[in-house]
């Protein structure tokens, strides 16, 4: 019984261990792939997310821009408004 026991662990062992590393190695190429999966899918994601910063950087400063020459014109038009203003109320105390 021994030696029937003996060569039963010689012959099935190798087999079992090579079974068992196989289902490892299996497991570990799967999840390896899921990973890298995951990751070139996180940096295409970071890759959008800089493309639309940098436009979004871009349209920022055309707005901004557009913001200034407004309060400029802006400005004007209250000069304007006030010396109308003045016009009248000196018209309106000429003329009662």
């Amino acid at each position: 019984m021994t030696q029937r026991t003996d060569s039963n662990v010689r012959t099935w062992g190798p087999t079992l261990l090579g079974i068992v590393f196989a289902i490892l190695q299996g497991f570990t190429v799967y999840f390896t792939k899921n990973v890298e999966t995951s990751l070139t899918k996180l940096e295409n994601k970071l890759d959008q997310t800089w493309d639309i910063t940098i436009v979004t950087q871009a349209k920022m400063g055309a707005l901004e821009s557009q913001n200034v020459k407004l309060e400029k014109e802006q400005a004007k038009l209250q000069t304007e408004v006030q010396r109308v203003r003045e016009e009248l109320l000196r018209h309106v105390a000429e003329h009662p």
